[in-house]
């Protein structure tokens, strides 16, 4: 400490260092949220996707995080000389992006591919015809996703959701690993 520093700045030193150690001390004993403890549900999985043993389905082995943006405002800006307010003017619908691995027989994307294309049994998006089908009804596309936290049984979030993009998939001789793409879900009506 300097010799001509003010009376009084050892004081205020150790108010800092116990006011850090305080802080640090709390940051240990805190029970932050880890970014592991969620799942996935959808509804109309098929059985080779739910497959449920010890309480894990092959769904949740294969999706391996989530990302989401809960709530989007659309915006207008009006200029009132120097000052811009801006008003909220609508709301965005939700998309939810999933990294997923797959399995050798690729089960995943073959569902997600029927979903969207309506293979199979499943009542799909878009038909070869340039048509798409209703969102609703005995044939609609929507399926209820929910991302359910592991740690708080009644924080549940639903979305009415169809399938939005089947991302990039990147296959390599030389990359070790499993096999990853993006498969991103988009919300029906925000707000729903």
């Amino acid at each position: 400490m300097p010799g001509d520093a003010p009376h009084g700045y050892g004081v205020l030193m150790d108010e800092d260092f116990n006011k850090l150690r305080m802080i640090s001390k709390r940051l240990v004993n805190a029970d932050f949220q880890q970014p592991w403890q969620w799942k996935v549900e959808i509804d109309g999985l098929p059985e080779n996707l739910l497959n449920v043993r010890n309480g894990v389905s092959t769904f949740d082995l294969l999706a391996k995080d989530i990302t989401y943006s809960p709530i989007e405002f659309e915006t207008e800006a009006i200029k009132a000389g120097s000052v811009t307010l801006t008003f909220p003017s609508g709301t965005q619908p939700v998309i939810i992006t999933m990294t997923m691995r797959d399995l050798e027989d690729e089960r995943l994307k073959k569902w997600f591919k029927g979903w969207a294309k309506g293979e199979g049994k499943i009542p799909g998006v878009a038909n070869p015809d340039g048509t798409f089908n209703l969102p609703f009804g005995h044939n609609g596309y929507l399926r209820e996703l929910r991302r359910i936290s592991l740690v708080d049984s009644e924080d549940i979030q639903k979305w009415m959701v169809f399938p939005q993009k089947l991302g990039e998939i990147t296959e390599s001789v030389e990359s070790p690993g499993f096999l990853e793409f993006p498969i991103s879900f988009i919300q029906f009506k925000s707000w729903s």
